[in-house]
């Protein structure tokens, strides 16, 4: 559900390094995959995926090219949110307009501005995904098309 420039965003956090001229107190506090990991199943303890999708096993990785991954806190959380979003993004786009499916599926993605993963998006991107949202209640989902395109290589 991230539009480009948040899922940069995402990504840089998950894997900086704190800035040496911030105060101790000012830092992100990074930690491990496991600690991520545990923060993921909690948040997906209280999401419903779309039919036919499931949790992954290994939501977190822990090394990328044999170096360990260190991950800000919260993390988790929002990858599970975005894991759940993109479950129902696709149900929405692979079903046909008109049908109960697609109305479900869009109804259930209207609640993510409640999530953590809406929370920690940045300042430019929340218009952006307000602009989805709306859009895709309108019955157009092209920018969901767009976010599943970009965001969702997970599918199911």
């Amino acid at each position: 559900m991230l539009p480009l420039l948040a899922a940069a965003s995402v990504l840089m956090s998950a894997c900086a390094q704190p800035n040496a001229a911030q105060s101790k107190a000012e830092q992100p506090t990074y930690s491990s995959a496991d600690v991520a990991t545990v923060e993921y199943r909690a948040e997906a303890a209280g999401l419903t995926l779309a039919p036919g999708w499931t949790w992954p096993g290994e939501p977190i990785p822990s090394t990328y090219q044999g170096s360990e991954i260190r991950y800000e806190k919260g993390y988790g959380k929002q990858a599970a949110d975005q894991y759940w979003f993109c479950s129902w993004a696709v149900r929405a786009v692979e079903s046909r307009p008109g049908t109960k499916e697609r109305a479900e599926a869009v109804r259930q993605f209207q609640t993510l501005p409640s999530k953590y993963y809406f929370e920690v998006l940045n300042d430019h991107s929340k218009p952006y995904v307000l602009k989805e949202l709306r859009m895709a209640r309108e019955g157009n989902l092209d920018l969901v098309q767009r976010d599943i395109e970009q965001n969702c290589q997970e599918r199911k």
